[in-house]
Parts: structure tokens; C-alpha cells; sequence
């Protein structure tokens, strides 16, 4: 396959680029270009072009160019903090970056493109399934709920293979990254106590590379199941094709922590302070689609891995 990663240098999309350019030849795109131990190494297999997803012609013409079949579009403005101080940049991102990658593909005629969405876009429930509705929130949430449905759109409107995965929160090594995982690590390599604010926060969570792998599944599987084309617009709605909901282990932000805490003995227990830091989503969780594939790493593993990965990539940099 020639593919496209969107958001290449992410915490998912260099995981999925490095694991795809083993068999594939692969063009990553990226806004950011960062220096990177780790990103030289990832992508080392991978053609990095720079530019943004808001700009349709640069994105149309790196899918012609490179004469691309297959796009994961993983690029996107993914912190609910900035989100809420500027809901217009997680729109243009979210939403104009998803129309513009997808009408790219509509128009040179990709085999495949995959979606990556959020779980957020079910809003504040449990256990919601790939059939449950998409509602809005915050500008981050709303902003991917449209992402979803555009992806719909053009799936069903336009007769379209997309595939559309929704995951929860993933963990694993990013050193931009700024949730809960890193953020607890480099606290830990800096010698400094964890900080843990008292919230009633619920989330799931699944190592990035169960992430790829479930990624590459669903392409292997389904890519060649597109709906068939009709000149109506679609009369079955909510029927969902091609969605599949990747769960994970679901955490508290304190276990989060304490689970960290087992790899860094000199603390016995985080910080605690008060308040919270934004607006968010209290709980959100999902049920696994039974598409055939199930996470193989545990919480407990995953986080023993992203640990080495900090400890390796990193090493004494962190501490400056």
C-alpha cells in the first residue's frame, strides 16, 4: 500500500508511521517538526512532508503526488485545554481538517481512508456502544462529534470505504505529550512528587501500540467493504458501518498515578491539590466492538513500557 499518515509526529501517528513503514512505503504529514531522538527513529522509514490540514491544496497534493490508496487522518488539535480557551482553532482543525482530507480522498479516488475519532464524541455516559448517539459538550468534544459525522457523510453521501475507529485515551511514549502519563513520568525522572487533583474524573485507558495494532486489523479486514454508491441521500441512518469502538481499561486519575508510583519507590504517594484545571468530561466509557480483536497489553504493562521508552529516548534530558 502507499499511505498517508496525518499527524505523523504525534503520539499515534509516529507509533502507527513506524509499524506501517516496515511493509509499506509511507508520507507522513505534519505541521510541527520537532527535534526528536525518538521521531528520527520512527520515521526513519517514512517521507515527512510539512505543512497544515486546514490548507486543502496541500493536502490534495500530497495524496496526488505520492499517488497515495490509503489515508489514516490522525491530525488534530487533541487538548481539551486549549480547546476551551480557543474553540476556533479545534474547529478549523477538527472540522475543516477532516472536510479537507476527505474531499482529497474523494476527489483522487482513495481506496481507504481511516478516521481516527475520539470517545468523547458519546459525551458523558458509560458503556456507550458504536450505536449510541453522538451529542456535544466542549469545543473539543463537539468539534470531534462533527468530525465523526462528516466522516459518515462522505462514507454513505459519496459511497466512500471510511473506516472510523474510536478510541480512548491513549497513553504511551510522546515527549510532547502533555496528559497524565507523561506528564506523571517526567515529574518522576525531575525528582519531583507527582501532583494528583481531586476529582471524580473516570477514563479509559489503551497503550498506543494495541492502538496500531487494532488500526491495522480493522484495514486488513474491512478496507475492501465500501457501501455501495446511490444517487439518494442515505435512508438508513444510525446504522453505523464501519465504526468500531477500541476500549480500554478504565482508571481513576489517582490509580493512574499510583500505578506510576510502583516504578519510582523514593514516592510513596502523589501531591494532592485542590481545584480542578478545565472544563471536562467527567466519565466517558465504551464497550469494545466485537470486530474480531481485542487489546493485548495491560494497564500495568503499558505503563512499565512507556516508563522504559521515557528512560531510553530521554534519559537524563529530562531532568534540565
Amino acid at each position: 500500500m502507499r499511505i498517508c499518515v496525518t499527524g505523523a509526529t504525534g503520539l499515534l501517528g509516529s507509533h502507527l508511521a513506524k509499524e506501517l513503514s516496515k511493509e509499506h512505503f509511507v508520507v507522513g504529514m505534519s505541521r510541527d517538526v520537532l527535534p526528536s531522538k525518538w521521531l528520527d527513529e520512527a520515521l526513519k522509514k517514512t517521507i515527512l512532508v510539512r505543512g497544515d490540514v486546514r490548507d486543502f491544496d496541500f493536502v490534495r497534493r500530497v495524496v496526488s503526488e505520492y499517488q497515495i490508496d490509503t489515508v489514516f487522518h490522525l491530525a488534530a488539535l487533541a487538548s481539551v485545554q486549549i480547546a476551551n480557551v480557543d474553540p476556533r482553532t479545534a474547529y478549523m482543525n477538527n472540522v475543516i481538517g477532516t472536510v479537507n482530507v476527505l474531499d482529497a480522498c474523494r476527489q483522487l479516488n482513495v481506496k481507504t481512508t481511516i478516521v481516527m475519532i475520539t470517545d468523547k464524541i458519546y459525551g458523558q455516559v458509560n458503556d456507550a456502544t458504536e450505536l449510541s448517539p453522538v451529542l456535544y459538550a466542549g469545543p473539543y468534544e463537539t468539534s470531534k462529534s462533527c468530525s465523526f459525522l462528516i466522516g459518515e457523510s462522505y462514507r454513505d453521501f459519496y459511497g466512500m470505504n471510511i473506516l472510523l475507529p474510536v478510541a480512548t485515551n491513549m497513553y504511551g511514549f510522546d515527549e510532547f505529550n502533555d496528559r497524565i502519563v507523561p506528564n506523571v513520568i517526567r515529574q518522576c525522572l525531575r525528582n519531583m512528587q507527582p501532583i494528583v487533583y481531586p476529582t471524580r474524573i473516570v477514563r479509559q485507558y489503551i497503550y498506543v501500540e494495541d492502538v496500531v495494532d487494532a488500526l491495522l486489523f480493522i484495514v486488513d479486514r474491512y478496507q475492501n467493504k465500501p457501501t455501495s454508491k446511490s444517487p439518494e441521500y442515505p435512508a438508513n441512518l444510525y446504522q453505523r458501518q464501519n465504526v468500531f469502538n477500541i476500549a480500554g481499561e478504565t482508571k481513576t486519575q489517582e490509580e493512574v498515578v499510583m500505578e506510576i508510583l510502583k516504578h519510582f519507590p523514593e514516592w510513596k504517594a502523589p501531591y494532592y491539590v485542590g481545584g480542578e484545571r478545565t472544563k471536562e468530561l467527567m466519565y466517558e466509557t465504551i464497550k469494545m466492538t466485537d470486530f474480531g480483536w481485542k487489546p493485548q497489553t495491560t494497564f500495568e504493562d503499558g505503563i512499565a513500557k512507556t516508563i522504559e521508552l521515557f528512560r531510553k529516548y530521554l534519559g537524563d534530558a529530562v531532568k534540565t
